[in-house]
């Protein structure tokens, strides 16, 4: 028993030893967490001023960087006179027109710049006399190149057009090439968009005389041929008498209409008329002949104008998409076709 008391007191005196070193080490440990966290405290106390001082100098130098760009583009807007200048002086016919465009809209953005910023700058005046006189060159060479490349179609082009089944796009290359119409159409967008409204009515004018001076050539055309017939392809590409014409994409109004199916009616029923009144008359027979092969040769020349016509009609309504606004194309389409019109119906009661 006695030795069993004495193990239990061993024991008792190891376990009160463990638990003096436990707590010896406790308290060390709890001074070394005192002392991190009066450090971390201090370091802290260090730190934080300067991350302050760093996130300031980080928005400065944001400011400055900022301000640097704005100066930049402000002196931008100081150069482009004299960045763009000479070419937009020289004209868009000496460089290429993507680099006359942006010329302008460089000019444009400047000009924006100063009426908001500093509208009683002297550099706004010289921007605005520059961007005036680079649209003025623009709308100039607009009526130009049309000029250059609108060219009367010979009288065998328009008939060859009559004969072959060629797409829209095809017999409107014939009268324009087709890079000359994307750069029309793109000077048009530009001048349409800035108020340049008097180029539809170059266009037009120009187009006008154009569609005139062809319809004009085939009719002389037609006055010097001996031919006493029109060959078979030309004919069976012309519309029967009992069948409408082919519609265009732009309708007549009622006048127009009324006259063009006044002088046909009335040259047929004139025809009619030579025939009946003639028919009993054997004495006269040969001269009936000769009589009614003349006319029926000039209602054939008639139709073909007439369907000649048409077709240039459609090649105008091709080349306007794009380069006329939709809302302006009906009065546009009417001016250039009027002067035609006129000859067509006049040439339908002279054959009369």
């Amino acid at each position: 028993m006695i030795e069993k008391l004495e193990q239990i007191e061993n024991g008792l005196s190891v376990l009160r030893e463990a638990g003096r070193k436990n707590e010896q080490i406790t308290m060390n440990l709890v001074g070394i967490l005192n002392s991190f966290e009066s450090r971390i405290g201090r370091l802290q106390d260090t730190i934080l001023p300067v991350y302050h001082e760093t996130e300031t100098l980080r928005l400065k130098e944001e400011n400055v960087e900022k301000c640097l760009k704005l100066l930049d583009e402000v002196m931008g807007y100081y150069n482009v006179s004299k960045e763009v200048g000479l070419l937009v002086r020289s004209g868009p016919s000496s460089v290429p027109l993507d680099d006359y465009l942006t010329a302008l809209t460089s000019i444009e953005s400047a000009v924006k710049h100063f009426q908001k910023n500093n509208s009683q700058s002297v550099e706004l005046e010289n921007l605005l006399d520059l961007f005036n006189n680079g649209g003025d060159a623009l709308n100039k060479e607009f009526r130009e190149i049309l000029t250059r490349h609108s060219k009367v179609l010979p009288a065998v082009a328009i008939l060859e057009m009559i004969e072959e089944d060629h797409t829209m796009e095809e017999n409107s290359s014939v009268s324009i090439p087709e890079h000359v119409q994307s750069d029309l159409k793109r000077m048009a967008e530009w001048l349409m968009f800035h108020n340049y409204d008097s180029y539809m009515n170059v266009y037009a004018s120009i187009r006008s005389n154009i569609l005139l001076r062809s319809v004009q050539g085939l009719k002389d055309y037609q006055k010097a041929s001996s031919l006493t017939m029109a060959s078979p392809s030309t004919l069976s590409a012309l519309p029967s008498p009992s069948s409408p014409l082919p519609r265009t994409k732009f309708r007549l109004d009622s006048t127009k209409k009324g006259r063009l199916q006044y002088a046909i009616e009335k040259r047929a029923t004139k025809m009619l008329q030579r025939a009946s009144g003639y028919s009993g008359m054997g004495s006269r027979k040969s001269d009936v002949r000769e009589e009614s092969g003349v006319s029926d040769r000039e209602t054939e020349h008639f139709l073909i104008l007439a369907t000649s016509m048409l077709k240039l009609m459609q090649i105008e309504s091709q080349l306007m998409l794009g380069v006329i606004p939709i809302q302006h194309r009906q009065k546009t389409f009417e001016i250039i076709s009027r002067d035609s019109f006129e000859l067509l119906f006049n040439d339908g009661e002279v054959r009369s």
